[in-house]
């Protein structure tokens, strides 16, 4: 039913006859895959870091929260969208740095890779594109204020235009054919049903079930879209400034307020160990959330989360037009205001960490340069400290 599931379908259906294959357990297996992708999204951000910043204390501290925050989480385990986006993201992410990091015919091939990547990756989510869209407005931006990028500006809507050919019109077909995934397009859950959800107040824009019932109720697609789109308008329209002022701000706290990415709640969707071992309780003790009391691992994620959230107050804001922030302060813009307007879930922003681990790093850089310049200006010189790296 949900639009964004088609290409795990297909993803799902490979992975399942390649485990036949080599007489692996399918569960097991598409799991594996899984958190593999996600350790290698996390490599492909540290390299992209590296590439941009140099500094290798500055490298490993991203990395290692990558890792906590995205390795180690609790949907690492789980094979959904999430999962299987989240190097794609870091993908993406990673070869802007290294596209503003290098030179022609090296940056073409990059923005073609990197706009390839991200509508890929929008067969298992959409909102990756929010990527492509802050792409495009930083480049036009750049132009404008005269630094020569029209080339770079005509190479990236080539590459959209080749890519969404390539993705919607060729492989993705050609894959559902052959690997027999046939979904009706008529109980096609379309954008209409979660800007609907997006607007519910009883949950605050967040997943509710009664408004997956709404949808499911009516067969016909153009009559379950008009309802949808129906229920939307009157939910907004009920709102006034002060309700709509409350609205927004918990479903903004919501979203970001949940370092762990929903683990607490929905994180008990597993309520069998398979095993009593002595391993697998440990672990259970680990993530989950149990008689009110969170987890040690749960705290330490909402800690690094609240870094995380800390270190983009303090870059988004600022007026600098340099680097790597207008890019970063468009592509949290477009996450934001994508999720504000449709159903939103703190789980929604697992895959987009990368974005985050990039502004601690950018941050974190500036925050070293500055320390520099103000020992510098005492007369202190650092020999073999991060600045000089």
């Amino acid at each position: 039913m949900f639009p964004n599931n088609y290409g795990l379908a297909v993803l799902m259906q490979f992975l399942v006859r390649v485990s036949f294959v080599l007489k692996l357990d399918p569960a097991m297996f598409t799991a594996s895959v899984g958190a593999l992708g996600v350790n290698l999204g996390c490599l492909i951000l540290a390299l992209g870091i590296g590439s941009a910043i140099g500094k290798a204390c500055i490298v490993y501290a991203s990395w290692i929260i990558a890792t906590i925050l995205g390795s180690l989480s609790f949907w690492i385990g789980t094979p959904y969208t999430d999962t299987f986006l989240f190097p794609f993201v870091a993908t993406v992410i990673s070869l802007y740095l290294i596209y503003r990091n290098s030179a022609a015919p090296i940056t073409y091939i990059v923005l073609v890779v990197m706009v390839f990547s991200a509508f890929v990756g929008s067969l298992f989510k959409p909102t990756v594109l929010v990527l492509v869209v802050a792409l495009v407005i930083d480049c036009i931006l750049r132009y404008a204020r005269r630094e020569g990028v029209l080339k770079d500006i005509l190479c990236i809507f080539l590459s959209i235009l080749v890519s969404a050919t390539l993705i919607y019109g060729v492989a993705s077909p050609l894959l559902k054919k052959h690997l027999h995934v046939n979904p009706n397009p008529e109980m096609a859950f379309s954008y209409h049903h979660y800007l609907m959800m997006g607007a519910n107040p009883q949950s605050y824009g967040a997943f509710n079930l009664n408004d997956v019932k709404i949808s499911a109720g009516i067969p016909d697609k153009t009559d379950r879209q008009a309802k949808d789109l129906d229920v939307a308008l009157r939910r907004l329209q009920a709102m006034n400034a002060d309700s709509a002022i409350h609205f927004y701000a918990v479903k903004l706290v919501t979203t970001y307020g949940d370092g762990t990415f929903g683990i607490g709640h929905e994180g008990k969707g597993f309520p069998e160990v398979p095993s009593e071992r002595n391993l697998p309780n440990s672990l259970k003790k680990l993530y989950y959330m149990e008689n009110n009391t969170p987890s040690v691992f749960g705290s330490l994620q909402q800690l690094l989360w609240m870094i995380l959230l800390l270190c983009a107050a303090l870059l988004l804001p600022r007026k600098n037009t340099d680097d790597y922030a207008v890019f970063l302060r468009l592509s949290f813009i477009g996450l934001t205001c994508f999720l504000m307007l449709f159903e939103t879930r703190a789980r929604y922003l697992y895959s987009f960490l990368p974005i985050f681990v990039v502004i601690f790093a950018v941050s974190l850089d500036r925050i070293v340069l500055q320390m520099n310049a103000v020992l510098v200006k005492r007369g202190i010189v650092l020999s073999g400290g991060m600045g000089d790296e």
